[in-house]
């Protein structure tokens, strides 16, 4: 199951390439010459001398271009929603392993969700971006599962698949020409920083999936990589890009764990950033970011949870002996930042609130200065993003294409799954086995009675008048508008950024 969820993609990118581009080739003109003047034998005849003009390889058939774009792109995306499906089971079959592969703990959410955020994706419908997506897509998850198996050679192996998937992210935000260049450079430099905190843990000859015995540095260097990777893929929703958002993740809230005295101040400036991007929504001219950022200051959030440093908790068991009890609030957090990367609704952010809660409960019990700070600052994000909601717009407004013939999944069927596992763990995030003990006990009767008086005064508010009930709730958002052309400077940076990690690639290899 584990090779068919990595290989489902690529049938799907097959599939995609298949697909007639649309383009039709003139004919080409022969223009023949023979002298009339030979002989009649065969043997004495002149060759006869045949002129050949081409036209241009190809013209462009708009209306067959388009449908070809659009039949690309469904052919993906119903390969993403497979894969999603595959991914989704064996987390219910709790991991699987194939070789040096290994789909255990957060490899298989992370999988599931890239697969969900790449299923959203409709726009731009070109053969060639939707095979590229599909590609990122195997490699990406391909790279988590080599980081989650423990054979020798893995970490190096993981690596160079993850830096390949967001090469192919690169290239593929390239040709959209949409202002995303600069989120893709962004990916590159975290892939810089993941693949030197590596080499750093390759050269003090240890392994990268034991928390003991990291060298001072390759930690940070690793929650560094997997922030930026993951404020690359929340600032592109909709585009292939948004799948770096729950790779960033596993890496770096799986690496802040580690982090140990390091972990108070990482976990303050992490949180101070989700508080600045979240007011820098607020503060924006007409809601200007979206709900993108939102989808970071989540993520951001996520990993200042993972890295502040907690002892265990009496009576609580750890995920590898190592792992403090904030993490698996940190994994719940960032299951919602994914679900509300897929959705773009700000009503997606409330199944965070499993996670808040039981990062509430951790710090309570251990009042650290580092865990008060950070859960400070998650308030003040909150209401930060409160405002911003407030400001927006009630019913965004579609970008331009949305409504484009030919396009045969609309973003529902995406997020129809989003919003099933948001629910889920709004619900029930204690049978969330992958994620650890959560410690939130009664939950799903509070949860119950929670909604049970809120649904009694919305109703009866509603009812005097003192509310106006909205008649069509939006539960997913059109595809963000994105018409700023990449400048020249970004792409060279982007060219810069993948020099750069090449060469670190190479010291990779060359350190393992």
């Amino acid at each position: 199951m584990l090779v068919a969820a990595l290989l489902v993609p690529v049938v799907g990118a097959l599939v995609a390439f298949l697909v007639p581009s649309g383009r039709s080739r003139r004919r080409l003109r022969r223009f023949g010459r023979s002298d009339e003047s030979s002989d009649d034998l065969a043997d004495e005849a002149e060759p006869e001398i045949t002129l050949i003009v081409a036209d241009p390889d190809s013209v462009p058939e708009p209306a067959a271009v388009a449908r070809a774009g659009a039949t690309s792109r469904t052919a993906v995306r119903i390969a993403a929603l497979a894969a999603a499906g595959l991914w989704t089971a064996i987390v219910l079959l709790g991991g699987a392993t194939a070789g040096q592969l290994s789909a255990q703990g957060p490899v298989g959410p992370a999988g599931a969700g890239a697969s969900l955020l790449l299923a959203s994706v409709s726009r731009p419908a070109r053969r060639g971006a939707a095979v590229g997506g599909a590609l990122a897509l195997s490699l990406l998850t391909a790279g988590l599962a080599l980081a989650g198996g423990s054979a020798s050679g893995g970490p190096t192996l993981a690596v160079l698949a993850l830096a390949g998937g967001a090469a192919v992210i690169t290239v593929t935000t390239a040709k959209e020409n949409d202002g995303g260049i600069a989120a893709a450079t962004l990916a590159l430099v975290g892939m810089v920083g993941v693949a030197g905190g590596l080499v750093q843990v390759e050269a003090a000859g240890t392994d990268a999936t034991t928390a003991a015995g990291r060298p001072l540095g390759a930690g940070v260097f690793l929650v560094a990589g997997g922030t930026l990777i993951a404020t690359a893929g929340g600032l592109r929703p909709r585009r292939s890009a948004s799948m770096l958002l729950p790779v960033g993740l596993a890496v770096g809230v799986a690496a802040g764990a580690t982090l140990g005295a390091l972990g108070e101040g990482t976990a303050l400036v992490l949180a101070f950033g989700a508080v600045a991007v979240a007011a820098g929504w607020a503060v924006a001219p007409e809601g200007r970011g979206g709900v993108r950022l939102l989808v970071v200051a989540l993520a951001l959030m996520a990993l200042a949870v993972a890295a502040v440093p907690i002892d265990a908790l009496p009576g609580s068991p750890l995920v590898e002996g190592r792992v403090s009890p904030g993490v698996p609030a940190a994994w719940l957090v960032a299951t919602a930042a994914v679900v509300a990367g897929v959705v773009l609704v700000p009503s997606a952010a409330l199944s965070a609130v499993p996670g808040a809660a039981a990062f509430a409960v951790v710090v309570a019990a251990e009042p650290s200065p580092a865990g008060l700070g950070v859960a400070g600052l998650a308030v003040a994000a909150v209401v930060a993003a409160a405002v911003a909601v407030a400001r927006s717009d009630a019913a965004p407004q579609p970008g331009p294409g949305d409504d484009a013939a030919g396009l045969a999944l609309s973003p529902l069927v995406a997020t129809v799954p989003a919003l099933a596992v948001g629910a889920w763990l709004l619900v029930a995030p204690r049978t969330w086995a992958w994620v650890g003990d959560t410690n939130l006990v009664n939950w799903t009767e509070s949860v119950a009675l929670a909604l049970a008086g809120g649904l009694i005064g919305v109703v009866a508010a509603g009812a005097t008048g003192r509310l106006a009930v909205p008649r069509s709730p939006h539960v997913v958002a059109p595809d963000p508008v994105m018409v700023v052309t990449d400048p020249p400077v970004a792409r060279r940076a982007a060219l810069v950024a993948g020099v750069a990690l090449g060469l670190t690639l190479l010291a990779l290899v060359a350190s393992s």
